[in-house]
């Protein structure tokens, strides 16, 4: 007679465990691409404080292949004429290493922090259908700054301006799929 509410117990107890798991995983990622966007915005501060050069400093090869030797994986930028590269930079996101590529786009100040995939963040986050196959995609305003985060090729790229929302949007969806 004891046997079967054992098993029961055991049953309950393994669901419980799981769920609690489950909820655990997708928190965690919800944490990291909080400290990654959190991270972006941070940079995005303290590089409005310095003054933009008149010109490009770095060319768009020199740039892709900074970030590539930051991140150690190919990192892909755009080489269109509307962007003028400034700064190619090592930085810290957490544990990961991360290359901050600042730039401005038809003169206006951007910064891409790209960061090798690790760890959980994307995965079990759910999110809207997104414009990149096989990758999760978020968006939002976080104290005064527009993001667009993404996952291209194990990479994770985060795009912030003080810009309007859509502005920042639209330079992702038609200069970096």
């Amino acid at each position: 007679m004891m046997k079967p509410r054992l098993a029961v117990v055991l049953l309950l107890l393994t669901v419980m465990v799981l769920l609690f798991g489950w909820r655990f995983a997708k928190d965690t990622s919800v944490r990291q691409a909080d400290v990654l966007t959190r991270e972006a915005g941070r940079l995005f501060h303290d590089w409005r404080l310095q003054p933009m050069p008149a010109t490009a400093a770095v060319d768009a090869e020199a740039a892709v292949n900074r970030a590539s030797a930051i991140i150690g994986r190919r990192v892909v930028l755009p080489r269109d004429a509307v962007f003028a590269y400034a700064v190619v930079s090592s930085e810290k996101t957490g544990a990961r290493k991360a290359a901050a590529v600042r730039f401005l786009a038809d003169n206006e100040a951007f910064l891409l922090l790209v960061v090798s995939q690790g760890g959980t963040l994307g995965q079990g986050l759910a999110t809207p259908p997104s414009p990149f196959p096989g990758a999760f995609f978020l968006s939002g305003v976080r104290e005064g700054v527009s993001f667009v985060l993404w996952k291209r090729d194990a990479l994770f790229y985060c795009l912030v301006s003080d810009r309007d929302m859509t502005r920042v949007f639209d330079l992702v969806r038609r200069h970096f799929q």
